[in-house]
């Protein structure tokens, strides 16, 4: 779920960051099929991340296709923006 603000490192970020932490549930594409973002599914609720970038939907791809786990963290003041993400421990494998 949403964690409260936090500081960030020196030189990366200026103000209150925030830390959403769940599973990629989707991804958001525009009108002509273009990657806009990903849809992340925590606790609190599914939250939408917005980014252009060819790594960032590398990145929701791989946690998406590999159930994994993250934190996306993000300036309080651009809530949808990713600053950055951060892969958590994958669960332990269920033995039947």
């Amino acid at each position: 779920g949403g964690h409260g603000p936090g500081k960030y490192p020196p030189g990366k970020h200026r103000g209150p960051v925030l830390g959403y932490t769940g599973k990629v549930s989707g991804f958001l594409f525009d009108g002509f099929g273009d990657f806009e973002g990903f849809v992340l599914d925590t606790l609190d609720g599914e939250h939408e991340f917005w980014s252009r970038e060819r790594e960032m939907r590398t990145l929701a791809e791989r946690a998406w296709r590999e159930r994994l786990r993250i934190t996306v963290r993000v300036g309080a003041h651009e809530p949808h923006r990713p600053l950055t993400i951060l892969f958590r421990e994958p669960p332990a494998p269920f033995d039947a």
